[in-house]
């Protein structure tokens, strides 16, 4: 457990690194992320040579805590859990990129650490445009305040988050920042139906986050 709280994983490549990628994964979600998300990420980062940190935030997955709603409380309370993985990562490694997934990407671009030097978004927004209207406030000015390079990853085929409320995140990032839109995936980037799978979404979505990663980590 981090800070005796934080059920984690740490997957470490074979030979030593400095290089270490936090995932924070989508509500609901776990360290593991759907289909296996987050563990196919993982060993794709870790065979460039990364080390990957994934945990469970509070009262999801393996953490202990009461399991949180969506609210303008619950991104500060992902924040606090994302903040604490992160200093733990930077106790082991001095080059550190986050990733975040759905409701992680939202606590990513809420989370402003110093020690982040490289940002993945996927499937993710900053403000609740019109999923969650009434529960917490547009925040913009959380975006404009990062630092680190940011990857914009979209699914084709979300219906969790509309494509179109992902490019209106991106529009208010500010630069060095890169938009991906993957044809024919879902909000976790598996197929969206049969017909997709020949277009390999979730492969193309890791491929690009690790090669972003590798560019600026």
């Amino acid at each position: 457990m981090i800070d005796g709280r934080l059920a984690f994983v740490l997957d470490r490549p074979k030979k030593k690194t400095n290089k270490c990628v936090v995932l924070a994964h989508g509500f609901t979600g776990s360290k593991d992320e759907d289909h296996n998300f987050f563990v196919k990420l993982s060993k794709a980062l870790v065979k460039e040579g990364f080390a990957v940190l994934r945990f469970d935030f509070t009262g999801q997955g393996e953490s202990p805590g009461l399991h949180p709603k969506i609210s303008l409380g619950s991104i500060s309370s992902q924040a606090r859990d994302l903040t604490t993985a992160l200093d733990f990562a930077a106790t082991k490694y001095s080059r550190i990129g986050l990733l975040g997934l759905s409701f992680g990407a939202c606590t990513a671009v809420h989370t402003h650490h110093p020690w982040v030097r490289a940002l993945v978004l996927m499937s993710g927004f900053s403000y609740p445009y019109s999923l969650f209207p009434l529960q917490f406030p547009l925040d913009w000015w959380a975006g404009r305040k990062i630092k680190a390079p940011v990857l914009v990853v979209t699914a084709e085929k979300d219906k969790t988050v509309p494509p179109l409320s992902q490019k209106m995140m991106y529009w208010m990032l500010p630069e060095p920042k890169k938009f991906v839109l993957v044809e024919g995936g879902g909000h976790t980037f598996a197929p969206a139906s049969k017909e997709d799978e020949p277009k390999r979404p979730e492969e193309k979505a890791i491929a690009v986050s690790v090669e972003w990663l590798k560019k600026w980590l």
